[in-house]
């Protein structure tokens, strides 16, 4: 363990790792961002994540579809605030990680792979859907591995800890 410039304690790379999962499995919601040929958009995506940390998303593709297969290098946001919904409750109102990682398509037409991978996403996410073979022909999943989750929380400093985490594959 070491000790950031502020003198607060930096957590243990798997209580980071809890604290980002615990966060991520409690919203459903992000900010996706792509990049190809020097330009970046960032679009709102519905998710769903399994204990190991990763990230499913459904998308009926377009851009982020094509900027994935040819850039598979994304960024991805999760924030929330505390029960008041504003930040200015207590001081520990924000909250929230940003993921740097590695994405991939995967394709209907790969029905071993999209099958588990939608069932995951199924089983995470709690809700029915349609069967595999009920969905769009232009349904793709995004499957996202994480390479470094960086967490914001001012709360941990209760607890000694710095407010700035980091987590690395």
């Amino acid at each position: 363990m070491t000790v950031p410039e502020n003198g607060d304690r930096e957590m243990t790379p798997i209580e980071v790792f809890h604290r980002c999962i615990e966060i991520l499995k409690a919203n459903h919601f992000c900010a996706l961002a792509t990049s190809l040929e020097a330009k970046s958009r960032v679009r709102a995506m519905e998710y769903a994540i399994d204990d190991s940390g990763i990230i499913y998303m459904l998308t009926e593709g377009g851009r982020k579809v094509r900027d994935i297969l040819l850039n598979p290098n994304v960024s991805f946001a999760v924030w929330e605030t505390g029960e008041s919904g504003k930040a200015d409750d207590g001081g520990t109102g924000l909250r929230g990680l940003t993921i740097t990682a590695r994405a991939e398509v995967v394709d209907p037409g790969d029905s071993g792979r999209f099958g588990n991978y939608y069932g995951e996403y199924l089983r995470h996410i709690g809700r029915e859907a349609p069967a595999i073979d009920m969905l769009p022909r232009t349904v793709k999943l995004i499957r996202v591995i994480p390479d470094v989750m960086e967490l914001f929380d001012p709360s941990l400093q209760v607890e000694g800890y710095s407010p700035k985490q980091v987590w690395r594959r």
